[in-house]
């Protein structure tokens, strides 16, 4: 039996950590929203602001993809000093949110489709969601490393429970983690309104993440926030193949609502929502392990 005397000190570096976790978090997502905004308004990204459409539209579109990568890799090196003290994923988060602002700046899917001269616009959602994904791998690969080579903290372990799945677990994890999302997008994502899918994409990919992780204790985060990105091919391409109303700038079908974000909606806040799902449940699972020992 553990004694009062040794359990307060562990709840104290709990609170400790959580409250020093979230602050770094906010202000490196601050700091990095105004790189990405700063940038995007001096590169005057979009001409348009609001009505713009999908980057891969605009008519420098190799320089304004080129923009969007720059802005990811410049608010994680950067937020990296601020948000990587306790997660070393913390700058890439941060960057993620940064790109939410370039998502608001293009506005809704609805001026892609009214922009659009074909159905190949779902071709070209996908063509940019993976460029969005490369471009992710590539700082996540790299905070990886340094963290692999003891210069950014390592994940705080979780017991028993933390140890390395075999990859027919680590599939399951992902596959489960897209399937939940895209049950959760098809009950909330009812319109391309730029708020909505915003918060449907960021909330589908927290909770997919919670259940698949809470389920299937395994890691690296990558696991999970590919989910976005196979979510997101699954509608463009299932709207591409059975088009319906893109003209009028509307989609229809069972999975019209994995179509109505943005390519930078599941780049930014899908992604976070995942992360920070991964987080949470590392953290749950730690706090019930803990608990157990106390008892």
């Amino acid at each position: 039996m553990v004694s009062d005397e040794s359990v307060e000190p562990t709840m104290n570096l709990c609170q400790t950590y959580s409250q020093q976790s979230r602050f770094n978090l906010t202000a490196g997502s601050i700091v990095s929203l105004l790189i990405a905004l700063w940038l995007a308004a001096t590169l005057n990204l979009p001409a348009t602001p609001g009505y713009a459409g999908s980057l891969l539209q605009q008519d420098s579109w190799m320089f304004v993809m080129g923009a969007a990568w720059l802005a990811l890799f410049g608010c994680t090196a950067v937020a990296t000093v601020l948000a990587s003290r306790i997660h070393y994923e913390g700058g890439l988060f941060c960057a993620w949110v940064g790109l939410a602002g370039w998502s608001v700046r293009f506005g809704s899917s609805r001026y892609a489709l009214l922009n659009a001269t074909g159905p190949q616009i779902y071709l070209a959602s996908a063509v940019e969601l993976i460029l969005f994904f490369i471009a992710i791998a590539i700082a996540w690969f790299v905070l990886y490393r340094l963290m692999s080579s003891g210069l950014l903290p390592s994940e705080r372990p979780i017991g028993e429970a933390d140890r390395d799945e075999p990859l027919d677990q680590k599939l399951l994890a992902a596959a489960a983690q897209v399937v939940v999302t895209m049950i959760v997008m098809m009950l909330i994502c009812q319109s391309d309104a730029k708020l909505q899918t915003l918060a449907s994409v960021g909330i589908a990919s927290y909770v997919a993440t919670l259940v698949a992780h809470y389920f299937i204790v395994t890691g690296p985060s990558a696991w999970f926030w590919v989910g976005p990105l196979v979510v997101g091919l699954i509608g463009y391409i299932s709207q591409y193949l059975s088009p319906s109303d893109w003209m009028i700038g509307d989609v229809h079908g069972v999975f019209a609502a994995l179509a109505r974000p943005l390519p930078l909606d599941y780049a930014s806040l899908g992604t976070a929502g995942a992360l920070m799902g991964y987080w949470t449940s590392r953290e749950w699972h730690r706090e019930r392990l803990e608990s157990d020992q106390e008892a």
